[in-house]
């Protein structure tokens, strides 16, 4: 059962971008696992250098890498991150309700939602712990 917070609007929930991780499009794998290790979290945001999101990294993208890259781990840690996100990752819009992001995040099966400006910058993000 999931209970809506009423009358919340989305940045009392939404967290900011200094608490979780955030790299850039030229990162490396290896600069992405480490600030996802230190922030804890199972996903990154990657952003260019406007601020505007252009992948996530997720837990589950880096099983597939491991599964299914041949390079050894030392090259893949050298890599541009980005090479190895979803690069049209879902997000929402920073005037959607808290309604719209529970609905979004299960028909797509996520647990964290990037959060948007209307010029596309990521601004936070959205986790469904956070909303239930």
């Amino acid at each position: 059962m999931v209970l809506i917070m009423s009358n919340e609007e989305l940045e009392k929930v939404m967290i900011g971008l200094d608490k979780f991780p955030v790299v850039r499009v030229s990162d490396t794998l290896k600069r992405a696992l480490d600030s996802m290790t230190s922030f804890g979290l199972g996903f990154a945001c990657i952003v260019n250098e406007d601020g505007i999101l252009e992948g996530v990294l997720t837990d589950g993208d880096l099983r597939r890498i491991l599964l299914t890259r041949q390079n050894p781990l030392p090259a893949l840690l050298v890599t541009d991150a980005i090479q190895f996100s979803g690069q049209s990752p879902k997000t929402i819009g920073s005037g959607a309700s808290i309604q719209d992001c529970i609905d979004s995040m299960k028909k797509n099966h996520i647990a964290d939602l990037p959060v948007i400006s209307n010029q596309n910058k990521l601004i936070g993000v959205v986790h469904f712990h956070d909303l239930i």
